[in-house]
């Protein structure tokens, strides 16, 4: 099979198509847990913050590798923000969203990582 045509350019458009539809399903599943989120305790949107912050920080570890994203911490924090805003919860300091993510730097993309914990179910 003849894979000339696949030029440099064709693979950067597709990984940002990649990344597009990563981000499009993670702004879904910010919606679905939308109406779960809104009536629950302050446990529950730190619970949401973890997996939020976890998704942020895996998309934007994929955007560094396929080239399109500079500063992943940066990136991460915008995604968070945008979903804790997206779900109506106020009241986070930047500091509490600083540390989730880095948490979830530190436990699903360090590779001196003392556990082994799975990746959370989306």
């Amino acid at each position: 099979m003849n894979l000339d045509f696949v030029t440099p350019e064709l693979q950067q458009t597709f990984a940002a198509l990649v990344l597009l539809t990563i981000t499009v399903l993670t702004g879904a599943l910010i919606k679905a847990l939308y109406t779960f989120v809104k009536t629950k305790t302050s446990v529950e949107q730190f619970q949401f913050l973890e997996l939020v912050a976890t998704s942020a920080v895996l998309a934007a570890e994929q955007g560094a590798i396929a080239g399109f994203v500079a500063d992943k911490k940066a990136t991460a924090t915008a995604i968070v923000n945008a979903a804790l805003l997206s779900a109506g919860i106020t009241g986070l300091t930047a500091e509490q969203i600083d540390a989730a993510i880095e948490a979830a730097v530190k436990e699903y993309l360090n590779p001196d990582r003392q556990s082994s914990k799975p990746l959370p179910a989306l």
